[in-house]
């Protein structure tokens, strides 16, 4: 496995999580598994059942996810719980599963800014696992950087 890249959309309202899952699950052709609180459910499970369960964490695995105009065999999915109605979703994917991965952090960028802006959210920002590290952020909102190795 290599370099994780983690994007972010942080703190958002139950509605916004599940239309947040809702849209990156669609950018899948498969849905290869979903776990609620580390147990496996039926991936015919909506978003907003998924977000409505009360779960701590959901995951969900995907095959093929378009992002920006890059397809991205292998995603990551996850939704957590971080305080009363309050979510972070977190789209996962390794940069071994990408051709060309220094041209990826354009696509990205443009995938979660699009994503940030149909669901009126405020604060998204991708980076090396973990993206919480500011030093390894790829970028924050509409700021690029600081990292510059990826175009």
């Amino acid at each position: 496995m290599g370099q994780i890249v983690e994007v972010v959309f942080e703190s958002v309202a139950p509605n916004t999580a599940a239309t947040l899952l809702h849209d990156v699950i669609a950018t899948s052709s498969d849905v290869r598994g979903i776990d609620v609180d580390g147990k496996s459910v039926s991936s015919g499970a909506s978003a907003r059942e998924l977000v409505g369960s009360g779960a701590s964490c959901v995951s969900v695995r995907l095959s093929d996810a378009t992002m920006g105009c890059r397809l991205v065999p292998n995603v990551g999915l996850r939704l957590l719980k971080t305080g009363d109605d309050c979510y972070d979703v977190e789209v996962n994917l390794d940069l071994d599963d990408v051709d060309e991965p220094s041209t990826i952090a354009s696509a990205l960028h443009d995938f979660a800014r699009d994503l940030a802006r149909r669901n009126d959210v405020a604060s998204y920002f991708a980076g090396l696992e973990p993206a919480a590290d500011e030093d390894t952020r790829i970028f924050t909102g509409e700021t690029q950087g600081p990292l510059r190795f990826l175009k």
